[in-house]
């Protein structure tokens, strides 16, 4: 027995239940039933109604299906049952396409749109179409998330192959800086003493012995110093070789990126002008008009980036 509660007890006044299998309404305080005739259907809507704005799905859910099986084809409580589904009191909410969770095969739709007469699968449909829309807007959404992080990590490649070429530039330079920061000072009186002794030496070796003691130290320098070029020079097309792919691979991801994000606009402006038909295609809405759909903006709320962007 599927209860729910609805009116007040004209004896007792304690609420009613209602019992939807056997459709009569019962008194759990004084035992007193009353047939389902016994109050009019707009009471029944009524008590839907207040639940769903209380948040009551649940009730209010059953009470709308009680209703239905007297009303199969009545809009409002087709529409409020697809609410309880949605898990929302009004449509408002589901104007933010983020927020939107009504999936394409919701059955509850289905049901509406089977149901309901001209205006209202008109209404229905739209509102059908803002979900396929909303499923979309996130896939794309998920992918652009993807090739963000994808993007992080080949700047983050690109960032540490340039600085491996900026340190080959200057390799000779930083290891001499390296070994001379590593010396204590009484080293590095040493070295200095010593290179002024060798240099002496070098400079009256020349001139006593003749130029072939200048090519003897010379040559081997200049040999040294050229073959570690070469290697540099190697290095150097070795790096640039593994800079070049990530720099196109970037570009690539920029490119795509760019274009999902121009896909996701007119998924966004399609989306906003199908709930404005819906709005339009409400046949009671009170609270929801075109106005104030304008008034509150429609479409995603910006996003903490972070999903920030799932």
């Amino acid at each position: 027995m599927t209860l729910i509660q609805s009116h007040s007890c004209d004896k007792c006044g304690g609420a009613l239940l209602i019992d939807i299998e056997k459709q009569i309404y019962i008194c759990p305080f004084c035992g007193v039933t009353f047939d389902y005739d016994y109050f009019r259907e707009d009471n029944v809507m009524d008590i839907a109604d207040r639940a769903l704005a209380r948040g009551e799905f649940g009730s209010a859910k059953e009470a709308y299906e009680f209703m239905l099986q007297k009303e199969p084809h009545n809009f409002k409580a087709l529409r409020g049952l697809l609410f309880c589904t949605l898990k929302v009191n009004k449509i408002h909410p589901i104007k933010d396409i983020m927020r939107n969770t009504l999936h394409a095969e919701n059955q509850v739709v289905k049901k509406c749109i089977e149901n309901t007469e001209a205006q209202g699968k008109v209404y229905f449909e739209n509102l059908q179409k803002t979900g396929e829309l909303s499923e979309q807007y996130k896939a794309e959404l998920r992918e652009i998330k993807k090739l963000e992080r994808e993007r992080t990590s080949v700047v983050k490649t690109m960032d540490a192959i340039d600085k491996e070429i900026k340190d080959n530039k200057r390799r000779f330079s930083n290891a001499f800086e390296y070994s001379w920061d590593e010396l204590t000072p009484k080293m590095k009186e040493a070295a200095i003493t010593l290179v002024g002794v060798f240099i002496i030496l070098w400079i009256s070796g020349i001139v006593m012995v003749g130029w072939w003691v200048f090519l003897l130290v010379a040559v081997p320098l200049a040999l040294t110093i050229t073959g570690y070029q070469i290697k540099k020079k190697r290095r150097d097309r070795e790096l640039d070789a593994q800079y070049q792919p990530q720099l196109k691979k970037l570009g690539e991801i920029e490119n795509e990126i760019a274009e999902r994000r121009k896909v996701n606009e007119k998924t966004l402006k399609e989306y906003n002008e199908v709930f404005q038909v819906v709005f339009n295609a409400d046949p009671d809405r009170e609270d929801t008009t075109p106005s104030s759909f304008a008034k509150t903006g429609g479409g995603v709320i910006e996003e903490d980036e972070e999903e920030g962007q799932e």
